[in-house]
């Protein structure tokens, strides 16, 4: 098996490219912060995302009584087109601060896995 050396492979490329934007204390902060910020900006694709900035358009789309908690689907709008979909589930009783718990869609059949609800036959496997 091909052995992987992340350390040597970053050693190499500090010996090989030049440091366009490593600070340099006789030049001026601002013009270097400002260069720093916008190839930051250019390599996390915020352009893009400056672009197609929109508002949340929040759309309540279902809400349902389950056993001790509300279920509420929603989606919002993260760009323009991009519609994120996303459920809150409150517990219900006393109206009191409490954890709040994200998660994100894995490798299963569906965020409906996430709710404990069983779709598919194959679900009941992420259930335990």
């Amino acid at each position: 098996m091909r052995e992987i050396n992340g350390d040597l492979c970053y050693k190499t490329l500090l010996k090989t490219q030049e440091r366009k934007l490593t600070f340099n204390e006789s030049a001026d902060y601002d013009t270097w912060r400002n260069q720093v910020k916008d190839k930051f900006y250019e390599l996390i694709g915020m352009k893009n995302v400056i672009e197609n900035a929109c508002s949340l358009n929040v759309e309540i789309e279902e809400e349902v009584e389950c056993d001790g908690y509300k279920r509420i689907r929603f989606t919002f709008e993260s760009e323009v087109g991009a519609f994120v979909p996303c459920y809150l589930l409150v517990p219900n009783g006393e109206e009191k601060k409490r954890p709040v718990a994200i998660t994100l869609q894995g490798h299963t059949t569906g965020f409906h896995v996430s709710l404990g609800i069983d779709k598919f036959e194959r679900d009941k496997k992420y259930q335990d």
